[in-house]
């Protein structure tokens, strides 16, 4: 790739396997080689379709975003929900030989009245950026156009790994890239990832820095190092950059850490902030604190005005700067003049939490003045919850929407994943009904969708 070589002078200590996926194995020749690494899926990819940049700017309001959760929100579970959840075009490629052609990301169409936005499970850079680790976290990394605008989610600690994974991804044809400060388990906190990065601003900042650079789509006329700031967007996600945005929450420890550490976030030109109303400490096990969603909203608009009237009174930029270029730097990335200036422009603010149905969703969205609403676990067997014309579903459409997904689940999986990891779908699907309970119980025994089915049907379902 061009400049590649320019940006790892960046990051020296970039480790041998980062650099074989950026600039291929030493002594391999070919373009394909130099583009993709070694053990690269060249299946991921689609090279053929370029879509619109920043996607967030293009979504129908209010948004809708289905939650990044581990072993949950794999590909078979999207694309059921992309299939009942809303109705929208599948984006084909052009046939061979014809001219690529630029086409505009799904915008709410049909039952969905909403932007909807799906996120892949979150996947480690340290595991992408190795040969045998890539081979085990690709398959959390496929997607379909159905499933469009999709987001790859990352998480780590090494700046110069995310700038690697950010230029992995972009090439993968992904949407956007989000970065994860915000999963509280043990795990990742003991490897001081995730949330406890909210206690590290200043490499957080590095790491959100580093992928919004890594996250540009190569362009060979542009220099590594620089982006026009004639365009608000330029760095925001624009015709050069994937959009790239953040999963947090309030705080580490206190709720009113989230100031301090909002401020922080929004110097940066950050497409969304999703925003889990509970800290890291609170982990579940509180109810959402919803109405800190809306200090949010101000803390944002509060800085969006404050941007606009310094850049009026002074007649440059809030930095000072009069530059025609901004510089992306290890330590500081300088800011287009009107990056706040523009409502439309500003940074998106998710809210998450507690969210079961879309009336709530829409409810939470009028109280908080946020941009839309992320559903975590109310999204569990319930692939309808976008939809605005209040669908329920009979007994046997869910039942038969669920063995529909167990065989998804074991086309995509088998022999990589083990069925058992389907059967939590099962029970989010069954329940309400008479002999619920039951049939629930015997479905957790199962071990193949083809025994999933039998018990269905022995039970008297179609």
């Amino acid at each position: 790739l061009p400049g590649i070589r320019a940006n790892l002078e960046r990051y020296p200590s970039y480790t041998p396997s980062a650099v074989s996926i950026l600039l291929g194995a030493s002594g391999e020749s070919g373009r394909q080689s130099r583009i993709h690494p070694p053990f690269f899926n060249h299946s991921l990819v689609n090279p053929k379709v370029i879509y619109m940049k920043n996607f967030w700017q293009n979504l129908t309001k209010p948004i809708f975003a289905l939650a990044p959760m581990q072993d949950v929100t794999d590909c078979a579970f999207r694309e059921i929900f992309a299939k009942y959840g809303r109705s929208s075009p599948l984006l084909n490629p052009p046939p061979q030989g014809e001219e690529i052609k630029i086409v505009p990301l799904p915008r709410g169409e049909g039952l969905g009245e909403g932007g909807f936005v799906m996120f892949t499970e979150f996947v480690n850079v340290d595991g992408l950026l190795h040969p045998e680790g890539f081979k085990r976290l690709k398959i959390d990394l496929e997607y379909t156009e159905n499933q469009r605008p999709i987001v790859a989610q990352i998480w780590g600690r090494d700046p110069e790994k995310f700038y690697a994974a950010a230029k992995l991804i972009a090439q993968m044809g992904f949407d956007g890239v989000d970065i994860n400060f915000g999963c509280p388990q043990d795990k990742e906190i003991a490897q001081k990832t995730c949330a406890a990065l909210i206690r590290e601003p200043e490499l957080a900042g590095e790491i959100i820095e580093a992928t919004i650079e890594g996250a540009k789509v190569n362009n060979p006329s542009q220099p590594p190092l620089m982006v026009s700031t004639s365009s608000p967007q330029a760095l925001r996600g624009g015709d050069n950059h994937l959009p790239v945005s953040v999963k947090t929450r309030l705080g580490y420890s206190k709720t009113d850490e989230m100031q301090g550490w909002l401020t922080h976030l929004f110097k940066y030109p950050l497409a969304a902030i999703t925003l889990h109303a509970r800290t890291k400490q609170e982990k579940s096990k509180v109810p959402a604190h919803w109405e800190k969603i809306k200090e949010a909203v101000e803390i944002r608009d509060h800085m969006m005005i404050g941007v606009i009237a310094r850049v009026s009174a002074g007649g440059g930029s809030a930095s000072g700067t009069t530059s025609d270029e901004a510089i992306l730097t290890p330590n500081r990335l300088s800011r287009p003049s009107d990056a706040f200036g523009a409502r439309n422009d500003r940074t998106l603010i998710i809210g998450n939490g507690d969210i079961k149905s879309r009336e709530e969703g829409l409810q939470r969205i009028k109280e908080t003045g946020c941009d839309g609403v992320m559903v975590g676990r109310g999204a569990f067997g319930n692939p309808w919850l976008f939809r605005a014309d209040n669908h329920q579903p009979s007994i046997e459409e869910r039942l038969g929407i669920m063995l529909e997904h167990a065989e998804l689940y074991e086309k995509m999986y088998k022999g990589i994943k083990s069925f058992v990891a389907m059967r939590k779908n099962f029970k989010a699907y069954i329940s309400g009904f008479e002999g619920a309970n039951e049939l629930r119980a015997k479905l957790m025994e199962t071990e193949s969708a083809k025994e999933a089915q039998e018990v269905v049907r022995s039970f008297g379902f179609r």
